[in-house]
């Protein structure tokens, strides 16, 4: 399968490449969230050996990343190059999220460390390699516009985020934050984002039909109103850093932020970066391998030293 230029990805397109990623980010939920105690409080693992053991794996995990593109390019099939390992991996994934929560109760303490490892090791070095870094370079294969790309990125972590919630039922109660008496923030960032989805020269197919299911009454005018950043500037809104790219196609909400800053005498700084090497995408600010991404932390974080005490 190969990009074909001049071709536009659908709504159930885009949906579907969402869902592509919710079985990785379950592994990825329940992991991050249970495994560690897993192992330390059922099966009786000494948290330093765990510790050890997600080390280790992690360097293993980078050496993985490299023979799975290699073997991502020598692939030949009539389903293309990554579809078929996202279709092979599947009940891979199944079983390696058994094993994981399923040691032995009756090996040894040095046999349920060798269990641990081997198990891990094949789920999330080996079979969710194996499965999400063809799943990535699956969106570069399906279309060459870059504004599709990014709406199907947008959609894709849309999907991970309700996929992270439905899996951890208790993830708003752990993690409830209140703000302490008088807090306040001094500044924000603000990057290539959606500050006002009510605009006439706002039309993004994927962004409009979730804002409007998840919304509690549908995305009536009411509460459209209320996500409108714009109404919330006021003379008390801290000092921002915004900042957007050649290739965000929400640029144009920059300028109409920094007006509705300047009606309000906010301190702000706007950047609006460009490269003739790089592709700024929607989201190049969330890319750590662009030298723009870190251009742009830089400046911000030099923005923020003016905010904050010695």
């Amino acid at each position: 399968m190969s990009a074909k230029p001049n071709i536009k990805l659908s709504f159930s397109e885009k949906f579907a490449y969402g869902l592509g990623d919710c079985s990785a980010n379950i592994v990825v939920a329940l992991t991050g969230t249970f495994l560690s105690a897993y192992y330390t409080d059922t099966v009786g693992i000494a948290a330093a050996a765990v510790g050890t053991m997600l080390l280790l794996c992690r360097v293993l995990d980078g050496g993985s990343d490299l023979l799975m593109g290699a073997l991502v390019d020598r692939t030949t099939s009539k389903y293309g190059k990554a579809r078929p390992w996202m279709l092979w991996t599947a009940p891979l994934m199944a079983i390696g999220i058994y094993v994981l929560f399923n040691c032995p109760d009756d090996l040894s303490e040095h046999g349920k460390l060798v269990y641990v490892y081997l198990t891990y090791i094949f789920m999330m070095v080996i079979v969710y390699t194996a499965k999400n870094l063809p799943f990535n370079a699956l969106l570069s294969r399906m279309t060459l516009d870059v504004q599709d790309r990014a709406s199907a990125a947008a959609m894709r972590f849309v999907m991970t985020q309700i996929t992270a919630i439905i899996t951890n039922p208790d993830y708003a109660a752990v993690y409830e934050f209140s703000a302490p008496e008088g807090f306040a923030f001094k500044a924000v960032g603000l990057l290539c984002g959606t500050y006002r989805i009510d605009l006439p020269n706002y039309d993004d197919e994927v962004t409009m039909p979730l804002i409007a299911e998840y919304l509690p009454n549908g995305g009536t005018v009411p509460e459209m109103e209320a996500m409108n950043l714009f109404k919330h500037i006021t003379e008390k809104f801290p000092a921002v850093f915004v900042a957007t790219g050649t290739g965000d196609f929400l640029r144009i909400q920059l300028h109409q932020l920094v007006n509705a800053l300047v009606s309000k005498d906010i301190p702000f700084c706007a950047r609006y970066y460009t490269s003739p090497d790089e592709d700024l995408g929607h989201d190049f600010c969330c890319n750590v391998n662009l030298k723009t991404d870190h251009e742009c932390a830089e400046d911000m974080c030099a923005f923020f030293r003016k905010y904050v005490k010695n």
